[in-house]
Formats: C-alpha cells, structure tokens, sequence
C-alpha cells in the first residue's frame, strides 16, 4: 500500500478508533499473533525468569571425599557418572547439595556453564536438582550405642566448623553412663543417660593441653556442641548427635576391634589417627609388615605405620611412619620417619578413658608404678603396656582403697587396650 498524506491520516484515525473500542490494530505486512487464552501468564513468567541452559546429569558419590591439589590442598568428592564407572575426582561444588561422609549417593544434577569464570574457577556448575538415592556405605546391623568406638567424620554443616577428620581426631565411647574420648585437642569425658532418643549428657571436664589451631578451634566447637546435646539416631555405623545449632556425625568400629591382635586405634601425637590393618596379609617393605594405615590407601601417597610397636622402661613408645606411593611395578616405600612419643591417654577396650599421670613420683606398688588415672584415682592402670603372644596389647587396670594411711590393691585384672592417643615428649 502507497501512503500519502491523506490516506495516512486516515490510517490514523481508523487505529485511534480501534484503540478505543478495546480491539487491537493490525500492523500493515505483519500477520496476527495467534491468540492461546491463558497463556499470557506463562509467556510473561517464562520471559523474565528464562529456564537455565545446560544438561542433566547423575552423579554417584562415594562415602569419603579423598585428598587433593586445586588452588591449594583440598578435599575433593569422588565421583562417577554412571554406577559402573571409573571414580574420578570431582573439584567443583553442588549448590544445594551437603556432603555427609559415610553415605553412597545417587544425584540428579543440573550442570551448566559459566559465562567468564574467574582465572582460578571451573567454567561449569553444577546445581542439585534430587537425592534420588542415599544409603549408609555399611549394610551390617546396626552398632550399639555403648561399647562402640565413634569417631567423628562431620561436624554441623560443611561451613560450621573447620574441621577436616582427617586432621583433627574427636571420638566418643559410652560405657557404663560415661561419655569419654579426644575432642580435637584433649581428652574429656562427661556423665551421661539415654531415655528413649534423647541424650542427657552432665557437666564435660576437659584436660588442658594446648594445640595449634585449628585444633582448639574443634574442641571449643565440639565442647559447646555437647552443652546443648539432644537426641541422637544410629543408621547403620552411623552415629548423629542433635544439638542446638546442628549436629554431629560420627562413623563406629565394632567393639571387637581392639580384640583382633593389636591396638584399634594409634592417634600420633600431630593428630594422625592409624588403625589396625587386621592380621591378614598386608604390605611390607624390608620384612616390616604395614600394621596400621593412616591415610586412606586409594589416596596416593598414604602413609601407615610399619613394623612393631616399641616401648622403653619409662613407657615412652616408638614407632616407624612411612609414606607410601605406587608406580608401575606396584606399591613402593617413598619416606619412612621414626616417632617417638608419649602415650598421654589410653581408652580401654570397655569405653574406660585413662589419662597419664605425669613424669613426677606417683604411687607404686610392688615396683610398678600408678602410670594412669582413670577419671577417679582410686581407678587406675599399674605398670607399662604389654603385648602378648596373639599380639594384642594390655595393661593392669586396678581398683585402690585406702587403709590405714595409704592404699592397696582392692581388685586387679588385664585390660585390653582399643585405643593409644599420643602427645609430644615433655
């Protein structure tokens, strides 16, 4: 159509008119919108909140999360993208997702990519859309509360407590309303009941040694944590304590443990928590058998603890650290270091906590000396630690009374040891 004045003018009139009868005008060359009643709402919201682009994924991830380097030392989930897959390590986030050691998950995830990430971030993220899937990694009956040893693998949320189980050992034994273990730093115990799912804990006493951060960072948090302690639920080998701002997740070891030819557990003086490798076949390196690993051993290097144990006339114990790798012709001996240190705290096989005495003059009797106290000092352990034919360790747990003016041996008897915490020599 050829527009002159007139006819433009004309043009004109005939919009206003339309606009003010409520119809819409036709602009000339352009055909109509088809009309979808209903639909405006939707166009509207869909143009102002657009759908994110990217594709759905599922990820399974494994119970742990493994050591590794990105900016600087890290810890990364581990993940596959299928349930047969290879494990990879995953260096991103999930928003929305939060990580519990101890389960196997299944997720379904939206990734996406990130348009001018920073020099150091990943050009993708990832977003939870579900947990399709989570199951305790242990599918054996249910751990006890009491007589079992706990040790803490989460605290709260992710971005609560700075607290790497890894770095920092926190466990807990419940035995015969006692609550004891390290907390991060030292050792504590505290009173407690069960009634129903609730747990009553009293008054926690602490012992005071001093620790480089953040390990007293840990215990201030653990030990306010116990303060305002509610309920707890086991899954599994899963052991979750509520508290007032969240709560705490630790994994068990059966009670047996300590009773299968050596001591459970080692806590080396810088925090490094060893467990018994059992008395299978294990590695060894110039006739040493690996008797505890340290680190986990999918993560290269590891390091563990190679050949016995030893233990000089004042008590004070030695033992080899080694790191070790893997290459092409298999597992290989990268470093080894000798450690010596003190055993500050002992937990025995029932639960019972005993913490040294110190260096100076305590009592003895008949030439072995009250090495330990065991929250009261009528309880105490005589003597050193001794290992036996099947190798497993024990020491004298006695029960003092007074009398007259000083005391004697009221019962005595062998007690298995589950548990050596190490400290810095004096």
């Amino acid at each position: 159509m050829q527009f002159n004045n007139r006819n433009l003018i004309v043009y004109l009139a005939l919009v206003m008119a339309l606009l003010l009868s409520g119809c819409t005008p036709i602009a000339p060359g352009i055909p109509p919108a088809p009309v979808d009643s209903g639909a405006t709402d939707t166009v509207e919201n869909e143009a102002a909140n657009p759908a994110p682009e990217g594709e759905e994924i599922t990820l399974y991830i494994a119970p742990e999360k493994a050591a590794c380097v990105g900016v600087g030392p890290m810890e990364c989930l581990q993940v596959k993208y299928s349930e047969d897959g290879k494990t990879e390590l995953f260096y991103n986030g999930i928003d929305g997702f939060v990580f519990v050691p101890g389960y196997n998950y299944e997720l379904r995830v939206l990734r996406t990519h990130v348009v001018n990430p920073p020099a150091d971030g990943s050009s993708l993220a990832y977003t939870l859309l579900e947990v399709v899937r989570q199951e305790p990694a242990y599918n054996g009956e249910a751990l006890p509360l009491e007589g079992t040893h706990w040790t803490l693998i989460a605290f709260g949320t992710e971005d609560m407590i700075p607290f790497s189980p890894t770095e920092q050992t926190v466990d807990a034994q419940f035995v015969d309303g006692r609550m004891a273990g390290v907390n991060g730093c030292n050792n504590y115990s505290a009173d407690y009941t069960v009634v129903g799912n609730e747990l009553q804990l009293g008054q926690a006493i602490s012992t005071l040694m001093a620790c480089p951060e953040p390990a007293m960072d840990v215990e201030q948090g653990f030990m306010a944590a116990l303060t305002s302690a509610r309920t707890f639920a086991i899954d599994g080998n899963l052991l979750t304590i509520a508290y007032a701002a969240g709560q705490l997740t630790f994994r068990g070891t059966e009670p047996t443990a300590a009773a299968q030819g050596g001591i459970a557990v080692i806590v080396l003086p810088d925090g490094s928590q060893c467990e018994f490798a059992g008395t299978g076949a294990t590695l060894a390196f110039d006739d040493k058998r690996l008797n505890y690993t340290c680190s986990p051993a999918e993560t290269l290097p590891f390091t563990g603890l190679l050949g016995d144990i030893a233990q000089d006339e004042a008590g004070v114990l030695t033992v080899e650290v080694a790191t070790i790798n893997h290459n092409d012709s298999g597992f290989v001996l990268e470093d080894s270091q000798t450690v010596t240190f003190l055993a500050a705290g002992l937990l025995l096989a029932d639960g019972t906590q005993c913490d040294f005495a110190g260096m100076g003059a305590t009592l003895a009797f008949d030439g072995e000396r009250l090495n330990y106290t065991c929250g009261d000092p009528a309880n105490a352990l005589l003597g050193p630690l001794m290992q036996g034919d099947a190798g497993e360790w024990t020491v004298s747990h006695v029960t003092l009374e007074r009398k007259d003016s000083s005391f004697v041996i009221a019962d005595r008897e062998e007690a298995v040891i589950a548990e050596v915490q190490g400290a810095v020599m004096p």
